[in-house]
């Protein structure tokens, strides 16, 4: 597994927070571009985000939460038609994780997903102050915001390193295995 806690002989290690925050990011843009939304990151203001869905996940060297709360207009606009709309959040949630996971493989890190739960009809306010494990990234669209975050702990000292090609990672997102 290439992964370090805290060696510094290790150049190319990278503080594993850091790391996380870029995966989302990126795992987040691909998602909704593939539903046909164009997000940029850290530009929305997290309002308005009617519906929430939150999934778990853990490792040997992370554990923790991914959540994704999104405006109604977001969710629509990335909706295909399939099963209720409600679902679809728990379904966005769960894809949005599966990327991450397909990203974390760069890293030599393998994360187990659990259910997703939907969450609906609450204000909700991420108490971010003071919360080190809090990773939270806004985005925003034409159609509205939609708030990612990863309630995540690490090992201690942990750090992440490149460690696969990634034409050698596995399937690419959305693609069919037929047995």
């Amino acid at each position: 597994m290439a992964m370090s806690l805290g060696n510094e002989d290790e150049p190319s290690a990278v503080d594993a927070r850091q790391i996380l925050r870029e995966l989302v990011e990126e795992a987040g843009v691909a998602l909704f571009e593939h539903y046909g939304v164009d997000l940029a990151a850290n530009t929305g203001n997290g309002k308005d985000l009617e519906r929430v869905a939150v999934i778990g996940f853990s490792s040997d060297v992370i554990r923790g939460a991914l959540g994704l709360a999104i405006s109604t207009p977001v969710l629509e606009a990335s909706f295909e038609g399939v099963g209720n709309i409600n679902d679809w959040v728990g379904e966005l949630a769960n894809q949005m994780l599966g990327r991450l996971k397909n990203l974390l493989l760069r890293y030599d890190v393998t994360l187990y997903l659990a259910t997703p739960m939907v969450l609906r009809g609450l204000k909700l306010e991420l108490a971010t102050s003071g919360r080190q494990e809090l990773i939270a990234i806004n985005f925003q669209s034409d159609q509205g915001d939609l708030c990612v975050w990863l309630d995540v702990q690490t090992e201690p000292g942990l750090e992440l390193t490149p460690s696969a090609e990634e034409e050698d990672l596995g399937m690419e997102e959305g693609a069919l295995l037929f047995f």
